[in-house]
């Protein structure tokens, strides 16, 4: 479709036998579910359901489901509910499609282990390819670009509907931090003027439906404020333990939500949020970082991802200090304001 952009056909070229892989698959199979990680952000989701409605769009006679978690905040707002798919669905032949999930543990649902083919699509480093086909690109900033450019160097005339590209879009700007991390590239730019291209109004359609905050929001951010630490190696973060999260009314994997509030402040060179979550008896951390990697110091203590944006896990709350540590030894001692 938009081969004449000499971006999106540079990586169609470079991935040029797994596009025809999955094409070939995606055209073979007359049912494909389509999944994504645990406890899913805006990139899981808006590749999840961009693949999926692309699917829907083109492919009327196959029969394509979607499968695991809802959003607490997101679902229904920007995405649409995910509804349970019976067990009897997944005992006959099907494709699935794992979008932004680096390890075949973390995907949400685990009955994608009965397909008869695995694609796996993905922006995280390749530690794991569990898929049959998988296209992976960790330079990318976001699985949503990966899926964009491999829809638009579709080689048959198909439908790229508004509602596919908002999704899409969604997942770009959720992972890219609205195209500030330093993984953002022309790339990504050539794909988000694509989706752009299908109508979408950014206003009403994205971001007054990503950014819409509410009261207990900011009460959340009143505490953060009240509460957080930052080192004289410019290390930010914010303790949130149970009784925290009972307070603020939020739940353990809604704790990183917060953490860029940090990120435009001068001095802090990296940050993080470390949430209790009570009932698996474990900490979990999400860091993010200016410019120096921190991914090596999550794998450390469980975790990984990205150079600049990774989390982790800890077992106990004596860890913390361990972690804080590490992160300190990155960065020389310095002063904030």
């Amino acid at each position: 479709m938009q081969l004449s952009n000499p971006l999106i056909k540079s990586m169609a070229l470079a991935f040029e036998d797994e596009y025809d892989q999955i094409f070939q698959a995606i055209e073979s199979f007359d049912r494909i579910a389509v999944f994504t990680h645990l406890i899913p952000d805006y990139d899981a989701l808006g590749t999840q359901f961009g693949v999926y409605t692309w699917l829907k769009d083109n492919f009327k006679n196959k029969d394509i489901i979607i499968s695991g978690s809802n959003h607490r905040d997101y679902t229904p707002r920007l995405y649409p509910v995910i509804e349970d798919t019976p067990d009897h669905w997944f005992e006959q032949s099907f494709l699935a499609i794992v979008v932004d999930c680096a390890t075949s543990n973390r995907v949400s649902d685990m009955r994608y282990q009965k397909a008869t083919k695995i694609v796996k699509i993905d922006h995280h480093p390749a530690v794991d390819q569990y898929g049959d086909i998988n296209l992976v690109a960790p330079e990318i900033v976001a699985t949503s670009e990966i899926v964009g450019n491999l829809i638009l160097a579709y080689p048959k005339v198909s439908v790229l509907s508004k509602d596919a590209a908002i999704y899409l879009y969604t997942g770009i700007a959720g992972d890219s931090k609205r195209f500030l991390y330093s993984d953002t590239s022309v790339h990504t730019f050539a794909i988000a003027e694509a989706l752009l291209g299908t109508g979408i109004n950014l206003s009403v359609d994205v971001y007054n439906k990503m950014y819409v905050g509410s009261l207990n929001d900011l009460r959340v951010q009143a505490y953060i404020l009240n509460n957080f630490t930052v080192t004289n190696h410019g290390i930010a973060y914010y303790i949130l333990d149970a009784k925290a999260l009972k307070m603020l009314d939020r739940a353990a994997d809604q704790g990183k939500e917060y953490v860029n509030i940090f990120s435009e402040v001068e001095g802090i060179n990296a940050w993080a949020s470390i949430s209790e979550d009570e009932e698996k008896h474990i900490w979990r951390v999400s860091i993010r970082s200016k410019a120096q990697p921190i991914n090596v110091v999550a794998t450390k203590y469980r975790g990984g991802g990205h150079a600049q944006a990774s989390g982790a896990t800890l077992h106990s709350f004596e860890e913390i200090a361990m972690l804080i540590a590490d992160l300190n030894a990155l960065f020389p001692i310095t002063e904030v304001h």
